[in-house]
């Protein structure tokens, strides 16, 4: 978890049965307690990666939740 001024971000881990049981993991990013014109994006090798899904509002106005899918095979 990780404050910055007046927000937080936590990345939230799979769930274990999705770990040993699925060939595809889901990670979790939730910013709460947005500034204006906040936005997420996930980074490999310095570079941002391109993802199908937009953000999905929480279940807060004041924040936003992205989701990232991994291969584990």
């Amino acid at each position: 978890d990780t404050v910055c001024r007046d927000y937080t971000v936590n990345i939230l881990p799979p769930p274990v049965e999705q770990v040993l049981l699925e060939a595809t993991v889901t990670l979790t990013c939730v910013v709460s307690i947005l500034p204006s014109g906040v936005s997420v994006t996930w980074i490999q090798e310095k570079k941002p990666l391109k993802l199908e899904i937009a953000d999905q509002p929480g279940q807060n106005p004041d924040s936003v939740i992205r989701k990232l899918d991994i291969s584990t095979g």
